[in-house]
């Protein structure tokens, strides 16, 4: 059995209190509530089903944009590591050119040089030799006598 509001400001209003028609106000109003209730709760879990979806999806964003700027950050990292390596090997390769270029110089002068200079030397060096061999005859003389 149904009671409206109505019906219950008119028990009221008559005071009469009939225990049966207030025990079924009671049960009618209670099991709307908790209907009310209910459906409040249904929708405040698909709120906050909704909600957490969306608070996931905004964590994996700002996840993905912050390995996005950690993958750029090493990139850049890279990229300037990979400059100042580039830098060095130009340098080496700079350096390695000039002493090739040297040796090859250095090759060809020996080549070109003539021989007689080592000849002229040789001159020199046999008058040295003749220089010993007399210095070596006055000392055996000396020790001789």
């Amino acid at each position: 059995m149904k009671i409206k509001l109505s019906d219950l400001k008119e028990i009221l209003a008559s005071k009469k209190l009939d225990r049966e028609k207030l025990d079924d106000f009671i049960k009618t109003s209670n099991a709307k509530i908790n209907d009310l209730v209910d459906a409040g709760k249904t929708k405040i879990n698909d709120l906050t089903d909704a909600g957490r979806t969306k608070i996931n999806d905004l964590i994996e964003a700002s996840k993905a944009k912050s390995a996005a700027k950690e993958n750029t950050a090493v990139e850049v990292a890279e990229d300037k590591y990979a400059d100042k390596k580039r830098s060095v090997i130009f340098v080496l390769a700079i350096v390695g050119a000039v002493a090739t270029v040297a040796a090859i110089a250095y090759a060809v002068y020996r080549f070109a040089t003539p021989k007689y200079l080592d000849d002229f030397d040789d001159d020199f060096d046999d008058d040295y030799d003749d220089d010993l061999t007399e210095e070596e005859n006055t000392t055996e003389e000396k020790k001789e006598n």
